[in-house]
């Protein structure tokens, strides 16, 4: 029963390493569109010769919006998005919480707000269906997350922090170039594409500058640490062998410091051999007795 009991928690456990990071980061921002989804009916269409007019799913053109199946739909996707939102804003920060052998950790209120600004900026590009309205109030949004990013500095390693930074004004750079590109003509999109292209790297490569000037890297390789420990191991070796030696210096200085004051001061000497061989007729008469 124990062994059963025993296999079961193993079991459980690594279910639970594996489930609760697929299902709360990896496919938290798919299942949100998908369950967002359900709700989008922007597309219109005229039915017949009376020219009646309704809407249609965005996903499925065939579906009606709500009548039929697509009241249906709804419900169980209202059902789904209440109990997994709050699931999955509770299971990130957890996971990495209970992973103790994780050294690169994100602080939890920080996970809580980045969690909020996805939903929220899913939820804008669902319901503004104008792309240029859009574009403008996504810049400013996620540039505000940015800087909110940048003051909170939230990984506990400071190159994460940094790269999150510059992944996320390659973000704003990207998002500002097609904000322009509507609102010129398609026939430049070439000129649009080196410029993404050559601010990209230009990014990347100041993101790198800084890295190297101010911020030290301490990830290491396997291979890497393995020649590291075995350094650690020679110089603790050299460390101790070199403290032997040491001792046996101090301990034969004080030896010759002892045979220095019997040569050098007589009186010195004299009370020494008189001490001893005091202490020696103590011992006789201890004998005797």
């Amino acid at each position: 029963e124990r062994y059963i009991k025993a296999s079961v928690q193993r079991i459980l456990s690594s279910l639970t390493n594996i489930l609760l990071p697929l299902i709360g980061n990896t496919c938290f921002l798919p299942f949100i569109k998908l369950l967002v989804d359900i709700f989008v009916c922007h597309q219109k269409a005229f039915q017949g010769i009376s020219g009646y007019e309704h809407t249609f799913v965005e996903r499925d053109c065939h579906t009606h919006c709500w009548e039929g199946d697509h009241t249906l739909f709804v419900i169980l996707g209202s059902i789904a998005l209440v109990i997994y939102l709050p699931f999955a804003v509770f299971s990130r920060p957890l996971w990495e919480k209970a992973k103790t052998d994780v050294n690169i950790q994100l602080g939890t209120t920080f996970l809580l707000l980045k969690t909020c600004a996805q939903v929220f900026f899913i939820g804008l590009k669902k319901i503004v269906i104008f792309p240029v309205i859009h574009a403008g109030l996504y810049i400013p949004g996620f540039s505000l997350f940015a800087y909110f990013t940048y003051v909170k500095w939230p990984f506990n390693y400071d190159v994460i922090n940094l790269w999150q930074v510059v992944m996320f004004i390659a973000v704003i750079y990207y998002s500002i170039l097609s904000f322009l590109g509507m609102l010129t003509s398609s026939e430049t999109a070439l000129i649009w594409l080196i410029l993404l292209l050559t601010g990209w790297a230009l990014i990347m490569l100041v993101g790198a500058v800084i890295m190297k000037k101010k911020f030290k890297v301490l990830l290491i390789s396997p291979k890497r640490n393995r020649n590291s420990s075995m350094l650690a191991r020679l110089n603790s070796k050299k460390k101790d062998q070199l403290d032997k030696g040491e001792k046996s210096k101090s301990q034969s200085s004080k030896d010759s410091s002892l045979h220095a004051d019997d040569d050098g001061d007589p009186d010195v000497g004299e009370t020494m051999k008189k001490s001893r061989y005091v202490a020696a007729a103590g011992d006789e008469g201890d004998d005797d007795k």
